[in-house]
């Protein structure tokens, strides 16, 4: 009898909602459909890739992780499966990569999402929970 391997691909591209150089909103995929699973994916970015605002005592970002059949750059044909807002120091700089990401499937097809500000070590913004960091392999 021959020994099987069974492995398991995600089913949706999965990605991030970021803002280009013009200003504009579009989708980033970060994980590929049928990619081979396990996987956690990390870039590290700017605050000013991501679409936020300026609060009175702090800079406000907008999360969004998507999913989507095909690679599809354009917000409005792709489905926004996690927000939400985290808060970085009015100080904080805008134009550096301090920011990192980290999306993740594990072997079950289940996705999860984590925003660590590089300044601080701290979780800006996670799903489903903070105690994600042991599926995400984070230290």
């Amino acid at each position: 009898m021959k020994n099987l391997t069974i492995q398991n691909r995600n089913a949706l591209n999965l990605g991030v909602l970021m803002l280009d150089s013009d200003g504009s909103i579009s989708n980033r995929i970060l994980i590929p459909r049928n990619t081979l699973m396990p996987i956690t994916v990390k870039r590290v970015i700017a605050p000013k890739d991501l679409p936020r605002s300026h609060g009175s005592t702090s800079l406000i970002c907008d999360f969004h992780v998507t999913e989507c059949s095909t690679p599809e750059t354009d917000p409005r044909f792709v489905k926004t499966i996690w927000s939400g807002l985290f808060h970085l120091k009015l100080n904080h700089p805008v134009d550096s990569p301090t920011l990192q990401i980290f999306l993740s499937y594990d072997a079950c097809n289940c996705a999860s999402a984590k925003v660590i500000n590089l300044l601080t070590n701290e979780t800006a913004w996670s799903f489903p929970s903070p105690s994600i960091d042991a599926m995400l392999d984070i230290p």
